[in-house]
């Protein structure tokens, strides 16, 4: 159940992020509130010995502890306990996975939530995408770089399963699921999640070949390492023949040939830059878990202003694009060591219970989940999806499967034919002491549960002077209504951005462009204002002169509104009225922006916007640039004919 709770919670509303991290992680409390009642009662050290010498158990530990103690010194203490309550989730994914499912049973319904997980996310962002010609796929993951990341982290797992099983109808649906999430893996689009599977598979097949099939008996099961392959891969031809995709795959594939001119390759050598400045500011501590958006902005000319970040969230234009450098930008190199030290402990230990396995599912399950683990190795040089939650428990997940299939649950020795479970534990009887265990966990869980349910006020205190509740507060959660004393846009299409834009009361498009806002509520102090764009059931928007639609788009902490002019209107200028109705008080606040509707051709008054009153600025994106994007909704727009003259 909470495989399928994941990505159904970060499926909903990105603006939500704080409701969903709350969500989180009083899942995870739960969880490793039920882990705790099922272990055993007497503990020894022995046993505490033996769990932190299996596998890479110690490692672990260790980064738990250092990222507790990097949430503890830093100055972003809301971040940071998001950050960690994110990887203490993982931690207990990780060690329920492990020492949890052990009989044959549970480990089979394992497999099939995952192969049920995957198959229902791709036959789901098909549904939501499918209006946008399934161009850039990401379905309920609102970007195609974590989707990518969330596919070709699982395909390998799915691809072990598909090999190692000898019931017909699992091996049916296993490579049914290979099938439908390889064709996904390139829709997405996403080059580094294609090179880290690419890696996954040439490590799958090296480790298949050496520990499974065995040099000699090559020959005898060619037929599983060619013919099956070349079955798979008729299937994707065909898969993404119908879907429409093979140009836009052939296209970004054929990038690489000039790689080095790609424009999006530089720009993530010059985050790289700018996250190596910001390691080498703190190189051993760090800044802080969770604090890289912050962090990063004294050293980024480009970024958003602090001010903004706290006020919108961290996005992914904050990322550098690459998990270590922000892993060690945040913990510092002492962290970076030991997450490092995390996946050497896994791949020793799992290459390590190969050669004493039998062929079958286990093998070719702990295979899969070794490939999966070098594929996001490389995978994460690029890739940012992985500080993500919604990927990043996976990670865990998948680390937990590998060390359960390679039996590192039964390295914890315990005498289940001993009959002194009754007797003293630690010099306390043993009914005062399984009481004082109850007492402790209740009390852990209730004072967590308490920490998690209060980020709200965390948040709002991380935004700056207290008191101030509507401009401090997050974005996901506004009590603006009694704050507010004004409304005001932001024309996104030039380059002025809060608090200058509170000036431009005006703009101008072509016809076949599109213009982005932001709306914003304001108080009387300047310094206090808050992006409300995510609140698109309490704005609403009414046109005089023009003619168009208004079209709201939910992407990761950066909503928009984009409106995109009906056919002739070329020449006209009108108004864009923008309401915002509040509750408690009941009360409506509006603004207005006066827009000029360009036939194509005709030159743009640069000066103007240079004169702070009347911005001319033009948008890149055509109106065809909304095709591409995903989970546009069409907002309802009131019009009039009336001529409106430009002031």
């Amino acid at each position: 159940m909470l495989l399928f709770l994941v990505p159904m919670l970060f499926a909903s509303a990105t603006t939500r992020r704080i409701d969903q991290l709350t969500a989180y992680g009083l899942l995870g409390l739960l969880l490793l509130a039920v882990w705790l009642f099922r272990v055993r009662d007497r503990i020894t050290l022995d046993r505490v010995r033996g769990f932190l010498l299996s596998g890479p158990n110690l490692p672990i530990v260790l980064y738990l502890v250092w990222g507790g103690f990097s949430a503890a010194t830093s100055s972003e203490r809301f971040y940071s306990n998001v950050a960690l309550i994110q990887l203490a989730f993982g931690a207990v994914v990780y060690g329920v996975t492990v020492y949890q499912f052990r009989r044959r049973e549970q480990v089979r319904a394992l497999l099939t939530s995952v192969l049920t997980i995957g198959v229902v996310v791709v036959i789901a962002a098909l549904a939501i995408d499918r209006g946008h010609h399934l161009q850039s796929l990401a379905g309920a993951f609102h970007d195609r770089q974590l989707f990518g990341a969330f596919l070709s982290l699982i395909l390998p797992v799915v691809l072990g399963i598909a090999a190692g099983t000898r019931r017909k109808l699992w091996k049916l649906g296993a490579t049914t699921a290979c099938i439908l999430i390889g064709g996904a893996l390139l829709m997405t689009t996403c080059r580094s999640s294609w090179l880290g599977f690419i890696t996954a598979l040439g490590f799958f097949g090296v480790l298949s070949v050496v520990f499974v099939l065995k040099f000699q008996s090559f020959a005898t099961h060619k037929h599983e390492m060619i013919v099956t392959p070349a079955i798979i891969l008729a299937a994707l031809g065909i898969f993404v023949f119908f879907t429409q995709s093979g140009g836009d795959i052939t296209k970004r594939a054929a990038t690489v040939q000039s790689i080095q001119n790609d424009d999006s390759v530089k720009d993530r050598f010059k985050l790289w830059n700018v996250g190596m400045k910001v390691l080498e500011a703190r190189p051993l501590t760090g800044w802080g878990v969770g604090t890289y958006a912050l962090a990063q902005q004294p050293f980024n000319p480009e970024s958003r202003s602090r001010e903004i970040i706290l006020q919108m969230g961290p996005s992914l234009s904050e990322s550098p694009h690459n998990f270590y450098i922000q892993l060690a930008a945040e913990q510092g190199l002492v962290g970076l060591a030991l997450y490092l030290s995390i996946l050497a402990m896994f791949f020793y230990r799992g290459v390590r219970a190969l050669p004493r396995m039998d062929r079958g599912l286990r093998q070719f399950t702990l295979i899969g989940c070794l490939a999966a683990i070098a594929g996001q190795c490389v995978d994460g040089i690029a890739n940012p999806g992985y500080a993500y939650p919604e990927v990043s428990t996976f990670v865990w997940l998948i680390l937990g499967m590998g060390m359960c299939a390679a039996g590192v649950g039964q390295e914890v020795e315990e005498d289940r034919n001993s009959r002194d479970d009754d007797g003293p534990v630690f010099g306390l009887p043993h009914f005062l002491y399984r009481g004082m265990r109850t007492a402790l966990i209740g009390c852990a869980v209730v004072w967590v549960g308490a920490q998690l349910l209060n980020l709200d006020q965390l948040s709002a205190a991380s935004a700056g002077t207290a008191g101030v509740t509507a401009a401090q507060g997050t974005p996901h959660r506004p009590t603006y209504c009694n704050e507010i004393t004004r409304l005001d846009l932001d024309y996104l299409n030039d380059t002025v951005g809060p608090t200058r834009c509170w000036d431009i009361n005006s703009g101008a498009i072509y016809e076949d462009r599109l213009a982005k806002f932001h709306v914003y509520a304001l108080t009387d102090d300047i310094r206090f204002f808050a992006n409300v764009t995510f609140e698109r059931k309490s704005i609403k928007f009414k046109l005089h002169g023009i003619k168009g639609k208004f079209l709201y788009q939910e992407t990761v902490n950066n909503p928009i509104f984009y409106f995109t002019p009906a056919k002739k209107q070329g020449g006209k200028t009108g108004t864009i009225d923008v309401s915002y109705k509040c509750t408690s008080p009941n009360q409506t606040y509006t603004t207005r922006f006066v827009l000029t509707i360009l036939p194509s051709g005709d030159p743009i008054d640069e000066s103007a916007t240079r004169a702070r009153r009347n911005s001319q600025g033009t948008s890149p994106d055509s109106v065809d640039f909304l095709q591409t994007l995903p989970g546009l909704i069409t907002m309802p727009v009131e019009d009039d004919d009336t001529p409106v003259t430009q002031p």
